[in-house]
């Protein structure tokens, strides 16, 4: 299956609410919270390809053609992308 195509900003956005009603259905109704790998994978999949966050130049020689690759989460359990 090829990777998923970039996020746009709703998607992250509704991605990002969700993830807090999640984690606070589970706050709410669990005696112990989440464990903190569960929540920093949650963290490192909303920013996954968000140039901000960094981002690799590649340069081909050949054609001179430069693209920029966006740093990824590699939540592969998580994130379609990756």
């Amino acid at each position: 299956m090829p990777p998923a195509g970039p996020r746009t900003p709703s998607s992250i956005a509704s991605s990002a609410s969700t993830t807090r009603a999640f984690v606070a259905h589970t706050e709410a109704t669990y005696a112990a919270p989440l464990p903190r790998y569960v929540t920093d994978a949650f963290e490192r999949y909303l920013a996954c390809g968000d140039f901000s966050r960094g981002f690799v130049r590649c340069h081909c020689d050949g054609c001179c053609h430069d693209v920029l690759v966006a740093f990824s989460c590699k939540q592969r359990g998580l994130c379609p992308s990756c």
